[in-house]
This record gives C-alpha cells, structure tokens and sequence, in this order.
C-alpha cells in the first residue's frame, strides 16, 4: 500500500531545479470567499494584509501591528529574518466585546488555501477586572484553511491582573476552527487563569466580607482546534489554574465548605479531533489551589500532556529564499534505499498506511530524490518571484522487507 504513496520510486530521478520549480508552480493559492467579520485595526501590518494579494509573503519586522490584532482576510504567509524574531502582540481593549475570543492574527471564516507564520514571536496580551483572557496568540474561524507555524513562540494571554472572583481563564495559544494545522520548530503555550479571593467566617456577627465565595479561572489550552494537528518537533505547554486565595485582611479564612471556593483547573496541551506527532512534547498546565498564607485545602485537576508520538526522522533545513538551496535530512542509518517527495497540491488529509506513519502529500507528488543510502539533498531555488510565500509538504520513505516506512511531514516555506 505504501508503494502507492510513492508511485513509481525505482525508476524515479534524482531531484533537479526543474523539478523544484515544477513542484512550486503546481501548488496554487485559493482565494478568498465569504464575508469578513474581523474589524481590521489601522497599522503598517494590516495595511500590508488589506493591499496583498492572495499567496503574497508579508515580512512583518518592516510592518509593525502597533499592538493591533491583525484580521487576515486571503491566503499569506507572515515572516520575519531578524534574530530574534519579530514581535506581534495585540490587546483586546480596542475591540468590544470584550468576552468574544479573538487573536492577535484573527482568520477569516472566508479564507480558504494556506495561511503560514514564519520566525514570529506573537502573544495576546489581556487584563481586565470582570473578563476572560480573551486575546489568543492565533485565533480562526475558517473551516477550509491550512494553518502552519513554523520556528514561531505563540503564547495566548495570561489573565494577570490580580484578585477577582468572576472565573477570569487564560486564553489559548492557537485555537478556533481549521482544515489542519501544522506546527514545527515552534513553542505554543495557553495563558494563565487568574487568581480569585475568598474569605469564610462564620463567626456569630460575621463581616458581608467574611462570606465571599471565589471561583479562580481556568488555564487555557495551547492548541485548541477543530481539525487535524500535525506537530513536528514542536513544543506545547497549557497554562496553569489560579488559586483561589483566602483573604486575610478582614476576616479569618477558616476551611471552606465544599465548592465555596474553586480554584481553576490546568490547560491541556492540546484538544483537537486527530493529532499526530514527532519529536515533539506537551505538558499539561497544573491546577490551582484552593488555600489561606500555607495551608492549602484542595486542588483542581491538572491538564492532559501531549500523548507519546513519534520520531522526526526528516527535517527541512533553514527556509530558503529566492536563489538560494533547499535543504532536506533524512535519518537513514541503516543506508536503505530511500525516497524525499513533495507534494503538489499542500498538505492532503492524513491517509492511514499500515504498519508506518500516515501519508500526507495529497494525490500528485513529485519524487525529489530516489537512491541507496538516501540521506539527505540540497536543491537550488530559482530566483523567480513567482514562487515566493509557496508551502510545500515533503514527506520520505525508506524501503523495509514490508515495504516503505514512512516519515514524519515536513514543509518548505519560500521566503523573498
């Protein structure tokens, strides 16, 4: 069966600049459809957005959002070359209603085709007295985009502004509705819940205050989407519940009965309907704790890790640019007769092959490299304008006694 993944490998040539460009001008950038519903902000970023056309590349280091979320209404890819990367940040204070979850780049419902994030820090940043965290680092509401992040920090707002008692959540790192959303060489964090102030003195004349009931608010989740994740080499953590602290500076803070006061329970590192993973890790957020000054009462659940995965055995070397080389790895120890394809149409739905990873590549693609002892190819990138901002997936194969063993995906992103 995984023969047929990789078509006619045997007789298959080693790959060339022709066969780069010919992948590259087969993979087309769809448009947008629908109707925007994000109110965009005015900044040098989202002037770029608004004045791009669909597959351009938009190097964010020269278009600042001026802490303005960034509505993303056709297919882009947003990059920056710095060390470090680029900073986007966004609040949500400029855009009521305030609870509505946004991002601080926010995808249309109408864009369809591949939006991609390149060497970006971007971070929600939230803190008001009654509302949740809202601001996620990456927020969509397209069901028919390819979401990929690539060597990126995105990091949902934690909600940090002191004692309240009205369930103040962290904010996602990534979430909202996807096709599928690839994340490689990237950390990917939820926010922190906000701590929440409780008191409880019975006594015979008890204060109002010494009756206060406090529910602390949960952490948010680092990945939060509807469709298929794929995760290479990435890095997730959900963020942490908050305490539900005893107040101390009117009233005692005796043991409370039960549910007077909760503390939030920790994000998870991912909730998605498939998930597949290489290399990568995920660490639950941990629960908040109900307690007065040391005495701690009870605890809220932790959230779920990232499940075990799998090894990444291909690695796509530093994105090229127009003239320069694309670079594949491939770990292939034993010097077995190996395949490097890339695919011509972005990234198809997960096809089940028994016994080794699921493919990929979508129905047409074009074997790159096919030889013994396969380890790795350097391809030249022509200097032709036309093919920058492209996504393309790479897969491999090795040749085993059963057939072909299949690897982890990979992505070339075309950079200016």
């Amino acid at each position: 069966m995984s023969d047929s993944c990789f078509g006619r490998v045997a007789a298959a040539a080693r790959g060339t600049a022709l066969a780069f460009m010919v992948v590259a001008l087969a993979t087309s950038a769809p448009g947008q459809t629908g109707t925007p519903t994000c109110v965009p902000g005015t900044n040098p970023l989202q002037a770029a957005v608004n004045a791009a056309q669909p597959g351009d590349a938009i190097d964010v280091g020269a278009n600042p959002n001026l802490g303005q979320r960034v509505c993303v209404t056709k297919p882009l890819l947003f990059f920056s070359t710095g060390t470090p990367p680029a900073t986007v940040t966004a609040t949500s204070g400029a855009f009521p209603p305030f609870y509505t979850p946004m991002g601080v780049f926010q995808i249309d419902p109408g864009v369809s085709g591949v939006v991609a994030f390149h060497n970006l820090q971007i971070s929600g940043v939230t803190c008001f007295a009654t509302t949740d965290a809202v601001m996620r680092g990456i927020y969509s509401e397209s069901p028919n985009v390819t979401l990929i992040v690539d060597g990126c920090v995105v990091a949902g707002a934690d909600y940090g502004c002191g004692v309240g008692d009205n369930s103040e959540n962290g904010a996602a790192g990534i979430e909202g509705t996807v096709a599928r959303l690839v994340v490689k060489d990237s950390t990917v964090t939820g926010g922190d819940g906000d701590i929440a102030g409780w008191s409880y003195d019975p006594g015979p004349n008890p204060n109002i205050f010494c009756l206060d009931t406090a529910s602390a608010g949960i952490g948010g989740v680092a990945i939060d989407v509807t469709g298929e994740v794929l995760l290479v080499r990435g890095v997730l953590a959900g963020g942490d519940g908050g305490d539900a602290v005893g107040n101390t500076s009117i009233c005692a803070c005796a043991s409370p009965p039960p549910s007077y006061a909760d503390a939030g329970s920790g994000g998870s590192a991912v909730v998605a309907p498939t998930v597949w993973s290489w290399g990568s890790t995920g660490t639950a957020g941990a629960g908040g704790v109900v307690r007065c000054v040391n005495t701690v009462y009870s605890q809220a659940p932790a959230g779920a890790p990232l499940p075990p995965g799998g090894i990444s055995t291909l690695q796509v070397g530093p994105q090229p640019s127009l003239g320069g080389t694309a670079l594949f790895n491939l770990q292939n120890p034993g010097g077995q007769f190996a395949a490097i394809a890339v695919g011509t149409t972005g990234f198809g739905p997960a096809v089940p092959v028994s016994g080794t990873d699921p493919y990929f590549l979508g129905p047409s693609p074009i074997v790159v490299a096919a030889a013994l002892g396969l380890t790795g190819l350097a391809i030249p990138v022509l200097n032709d304008p036309a093919l920058v901002g492209l996504a393309l997936p790479v897969q491999a194969g090795i040749q085993t006694p059963g057939g072909f063993a299949l690897t982890n995906p990979d992505v070339v992103l075309i950079l200016p």
